[in-house]
């Protein structure tokens, strides 16, 4: 139970204070980069689905990364949900078997979290009703 709960508590520390500031700069820089390109589109009579199209090409590249960890359904659960909290991973695909690439599901950081701090409340209000019974 004691795991747990630092499982559980691990979750605070998830996103980091600065995460909601480099949001709204990205949001910022987007937003003036549509206006310029969009000036600069206009000026030289470039069409503007060009434009999408080209700015999706960027943008995807840039925010799109690689999968950096996949796991199988027979590793413990406390060592994936360590190694999400430590990078930061919100989903980590789960794959048949380790040399598979074939997928069987997805483990959610949050859900998981939500799914332990469920299930020691429900042992906690067990054990409560127990002591209550027998005290």
């Amino acid at each position: 139970m004691n795991m747990t709960h630092t499982l559980v508590s691990a979750s605070v520390e998830a996103f980091p204070p600065w995460a909601d500031l480099n949001l709204a700069l990205l949001f910022g820089l987007i937003i003036l980069g549509g206006a310029l390109g969009a000036r600069l589109f206009q000026r030289f009579h470039i069409p503007q689905v060009v434009g999408c199209v080209v700015v999706g090409i960027l943008l995807g590249g840039d925010v799109a990364e690689p999968v950096r960890d996949k796991t199988t359904p027979d590793k413990p659960l406390e060592e994936v949900i360590e190694q999400m909290r430590m990078y930061h991973l919100e989903n980590v695909p789960v794959v048949a078997g380790k040399d598979s690439d074939e997928l069987v599901g997805v483990l959610d950081y949050s859900k998981v979290l939500r799914k332990i701090s469920a299930e020691v409340l429900h042992k906690r209000e067990k054990a409560d009703g127990l002591a209550m019974v027998t005290g």
